[in-house]
């Protein structure tokens, strides 16, 4: 492939989930390979969809550079990998990109059901299922929403993670994130690591499920 994935492998429940592959344009043949690994001990079930683009410009679903997942939709919810499984994947980094909508000028990111991504300094007056920001705390897990602020007025961050998606560190409730359009494509990253010391289930449990609409200038 032209660029790492950032995804090793996929697990869980991932339904209505996608991803783009882009390979490189040499002669020869070209052709990605996928392992399946299954348990006896476990009824499973899996498919792929599977659509090849012509990579010249023409293709409307032709992602950009780099983009891992891509949304064409003005209004979507964007979710982490095995989020209907109830808990994300470790060693994932990952570019989200969504076409920006005519006349948009700013992006307006919620939470959409449970979050949780695990955040750093968690004490008896800010436990973890608080939320978080900055790489102080967001330190392995943690999605970037570049320029993020509750408005325009309010300082921004890039890091989100803890038990609640909000611009101000150690909030008990969720809020909204407004994230500003620069260009034709805006992006999300979502980034995890491998647990260094004690595992704890529920600082990992679900992952990210978040809706974002794209919003013109001047509108509330």
């Amino acid at each position: 492939t032209i660029w790492p994935l950032g995804v090793k492998q996929f697990c869980g429940k991932n339904d209505n989930q996608h991803f783009y592959i882009e390979t490189k344009s040499e002669s020869g043949q070209r052709y990605i390979e996928f392992k399946v690994t299954t348990s006896e001990e476990e009824q499973y079930k899996w498919g792929l969809w599977i659509t090849q683009i012509v990579c010249d410009g023409s293709r409307t679903i032709q992602a950009p550079p780099g983009c891992f997942q891509f949304y064409l939709d003005s209004s979507a919810v964007i979710s982490s990998f095995n989020y209907g499984g109830g808990q994300y994947l470790a060693d994932q980094h990952y570019r989200i990109c969504i076409m920006s909508a005519p006349d948009a000028c700013q992006i307006r990111y919620r939470q959409e059901g449970d979050f949780m991504v695990e955040k750093w300094g968690n004490l008896k007056t800010n436990p973890f299922t608080r939320s978080g920001v900055t790489s102080q705390y967001c330190v392995r897990d943690y999605l970037v929403i570049p320029g993020g602020a509750s408005d325009q007025s309010s300082p921004s961050h890039d890091r989100f993670c803890g038990g609640k998606l909000s611009t101000k560190h150690g909030s008990r409730k969720s809020g909204f994130v407004v994230s500003p359009i620069f260009s034709r494509v805006s992006t999300v990253e979502f980034h995890t690591g491998y647990p260094e010391h004690r595992y704890i289930p529920e600082h990992h449990t679900p992952g990210f499920s978040i809706r974002f609409d794209q919003e013109t200038c001047g509108q509330n």
